[in-house]
């Protein structure tokens, strides 16, 4: 089932510590036009734009 879900369109394979990060929760809530974000260098989540996470994160 990876395989198939990798072979999907605009996918990657997450690190173990995204991995980590997604399993052991910690994603903030976020409000008015914001939404989680997880800084793959810092390895914390934050609240960026919609639309923005991946840019400015």
């Amino acid at each position: 089932m990876l395989k198939n879900i990798l072979n999907s369109k605009n996918t990657q394979e997450l690190s173990t510590n995204e991995q980590r990060a997604i399993n052991g929760g910690g994603a903030p809530y976020c409000d008015n036009g914001l939404e989680p974000c997880f800084d793959r260098e810092t390895h914390r989540w934050s609240c960026v734009p919609r639309g923005r996470c991946g840019y400015d994160c």
